[in-house]
């Protein structure tokens, strides 16, 4: 596969090592499939912080504002 011609910027980026694999594949995206991507993402971080409080003991966040 033919590797896509990289902008001064991207090449500088490559250069200095950054790895600009996974943003070239997300602006690929559409909005909505950003979107629904990061939902799953952030989906799957707040399971793992439920998960962790309670292996750890630490009581579930009230759903009540202290306001």
């Amino acid at each position: 596969m033919m590797q896509p011609r990289l902008t001064r910027a991207e090449q500088e980026a490559v250069d200095y090592g950054i790895d600009l694999n996974l943003l070239l594949l997300n602006l690929e995206l559409t909005v909505q499939q950003r979107i629904e991507q990061h939902q799953r993402a952030l989906d799957m971080v707040n399971e793992l912080k439920k998960n962790f409080d309670r292996l750890h003991g630490i009581p579930p966040e009230s759903s009540q504002n202290s306001d």
